[in-house]
């Protein structure tokens, strides 16, 4: 059973991994209720176009079993935990 990892990222226009190569079995990624813009949620590939959308304040849960797997990408500056 993987432990429970906290943590925030700075979101950015371009795409960037939420966290360093870690075992896990899911990663809860929640936007910030102070965020600006939308912050897009999924693999390496991730897009505003392709990418699960949050909203300020709005929470996903992902299934994996690596934290380097899940990526966003959305408003600079804004930020995920």
């Amino acid at each position: 059973m993987a432990s429970v990892i906290s943590g925030a990222k700075t979101v950015a226009a371009s795409s960037a991994k939420v966290g360093a190569s870690q075992g896990v079995d899911s990663v809860l990624v929640l936007a910030l209720i102070a965020n600006s813009g939308t912050t897009y949620v999924g693999g390496s590939d991730v897009t505003t176009a392709n990418g699960f959308p949050l909203a300020a304040s709005a929470a996903v849960s992902v299934a994996c079993d690596d934290l380097a797997d899940v990526w966003v990408i959305g408003t600079a500056s804004d930020v995920v935990r």
